[in-house]
């Protein structure tokens, strides 16, 4: 549940989907992590700490994450993937997003990183409104239901009994 990369990626992908078909270049992370963007994934991200607290477990806040990694000093998403080294570099192409590469990363992070979390949510009774937006809408835009995955994590529910 510490994995960084779905707590980031699908809500670039969604909320940058237009620009991303319209541009088909790379870009950095800073071109495209806007403070609505980074909005959503905080908030994405408290849903994903009120799983942890539920469970006794205290997830570490994205944003902290990120500031130990990448020797950043950020108070938010926002503000630390703007002053990241790494991901402000438009230069450095191990952080640079491309239409095939991001399409990539979703079909990791989607499948295997949200819907297990938004299911592990409804398990523990927990509202989970931006992950499941995220998910539902990421669906539509790939022509595919990303909740079908669902099958492969139902054993969630026999590790918490």
């Amino acid at each position: 549940m510490e994995n960084m990369n779905y707590i980031l990626h699908p809500a670039i992908y969604l909320l940058n989907s237009g620009a991303f078909n319209r541009e088909n270049k790379s870009f950095g992370y800073k071109d495209w992590i806007t403070k609505p963007v980074a909005d959503v994934i905080e908030s994405f991200d408290e849903e994903r700490r009120n799983i942890g607290k539920k469970m006794g477990i205290n997830l570490t806040p994205a944003y902290e994450q990120f500031n130990k990694w990448y020797s950043s000093s950020g108070k938010d998403i926002y503000e630390v993937l703007s002053k990241s080294k790494p991901h402000s570099n438009i230069d450095n192409s191990y952080f640079k997003l491309s239409v095939p590469r991001l399409n990539g990363l979703i079909e990791e992070d989607v499948p295997f990183g949200l819907v297990p979390l938004c299911y592990l949510g409804s398990l523990l009774k927990i509202e989970m409104p931006t992950t499941s937006c995220i998910i539902e809408l990421i669906s539509k835009i790939n022509n595919k239901n990303y909740f079908d995955y669902l099958k492969y994590v139902s054993s969630l529910k026999n590790f918490l009994e």
